[in-house]
């Protein structure tokens, strides 16, 4: 059943307006690292080296930047690369998520033991720090004081080239995924076994007492708000307009 909000008011003018409802946005939209590779067998170097960067509300992945941490003296890794990634391209993986790819040189990322990555937004602040083959702190760049979360799994020298480690599983969010051995690479498409939940609209108004535009309503008469679906409304969740007595909040 459509959940109702009720509020009691007695407004300076029996004159309502308009009634407007700001609901509280979905949760804020994830973005991480979807997919890596940096190490493999091929004798004249490593291949198709590349980070994959997902956004899972589809938004411009532009402003981002990838730092690469040297984790040579764990305790105090330094920074030796940082690229730009890319605006990204809408791919359907279930729900509709945005992909972007980093691409680097032949051994443009190191092998490890303890090599870390930091992937930043526009304003500057870490997003993730996360390392293969060992946890490292870093000593400088926009990761600096911080210790890195070490993935499960890694590459090796034996790894066969055109694969690459890849979040899989079901879900909306980083946490609902875990990384997996390496597997074909699938960089700007979806991972090998990975599905994006679709995402949850936001409640929207069915019904208000009274309608909007109503000049006839009572000064003491109860105000109601339905929904669509069941809510439950924080502090500042909508607000009231009357057209001479102001915001009821």
């Amino acid at each position: 059943m459509p959940r109702k909000a009720r509020r009691s008011v007695r407004p300076s003018s029996a004159t309502l307006a308009l009634l407007t409802c700001a609901l509280a946005m979905p949760a804020s939209a994830e973005v991480f690292i979807n997919e890596l590779h940096y190490d493999d067998a091929t004798a004249s170097g490593d291949v198709g080296e590349r980070i994959e960067v997902v956004a899972t509300a589809g938004e411009t992945l532009s402003g981002y930047r990838i730092h690469l941490y040297n984790g040579a003296t764990p305790s105090a890794a330094t920074t030796y690369d940082n690229d730009p990634v890319p605006a990204g391209s809408l791919v359907s993986c279930g729900g509709s998520v945005r992909i972007a790819t980093v691409s680097y040189p032949s051994n443009g990322l190191q092998n490890g033991a303890n090599d870390a990555i930091a992937l930043v937004d526009a304003s500057g602040a870490v997003v993730q720090f996360i390392s293969y083959e060992g946890a490292v702190t870093a000593s400088n760049g926009p990761a600096a004081g911080r210790t890195s979360v070490n993935l499960p799994v890694s590459e090796s020298s034996s790894t066969a080239a055109g694969t690459s480690l890849q979040l899989g599983g079901s879900g909306s969010g980083y946490g609902s995924f875990t990384w997996r051995a390496s597997a074909t690479q699938t960089f700007g498409a979806c991972n090998n076994g990975q599905t994006f939940a679709g995402a949850n609209p936001a409640p929207t108004i069915t019904a208000t007492t009274p309608v909007d535009g109503a000049s006839d309503f009572p000064a003491a008469g109860d105000l109601w708000v339905a929904f669509s679906e069941t809510v439950t409304l924080a502090t500042g969740a909508f607000a009231l307009q009357c057209g001479q007595s102001g915001n009821v909040a």
